[in-house]
């Protein structure tokens, strides 16, 4: 099974899928600010950010498997890290949930003019792996 936005909690998770028993839950961020080779999100004040990173530690403890994965348009980002400078409670809520088992997902991209392609992927495991 697969749905896309999917209701969970008290948000809307870009991805649930099922294979087997197993229960996924994916969200989607896109990363735009850039520093120094890396990229830093949010670029403003998330307070919805938030709310889906307590949901999928929620849902972790509850035996789904939880990510986000964050696409990267920048060919020099490797890597995203949490912007706590714009939003503090956004790096809090992310090492809550790196120590809670959810896995961050680091998508390279390459652009051209009428495509998109991953081409790089990097994985964060906290937590259990």
């Amino acid at each position: 099974m697969f749905s896309r936005e999917y209701t969970y909690g008290q948000s809307r998770i870009d991805f649930y899928m099922e294979r087997g028993e197993q229960k996924y839950l994916l969200e989607v961020k896109g990363c735009t600010l850039e520093r120094d080779g890396i990229g830093y999100f949010p670029d403003a004040p998330t307070e919805r950010g938030v709310k889906h990173i307590h949901e999928l530690i929620r849902a972790k403890r509850e035996g789904y498997w939880c990510g986000m994965a964050f696409v990267i348009q920048m060919p020099k980002v490797k890597e995203v890290r949490p912007n706590v400078e714009t939003h503090p409670a956004f790096g809090v809520a992310w090492q809550e949930a790196v120590e809670a088992g959810v896995r961050m997902w680091f998508l390279g991209c390459a652009v051209a003019e009428d495509s998109l392609t991953v081409d790089k992927i990097r994985v964060l495991l906290g937590g259990e792996s």
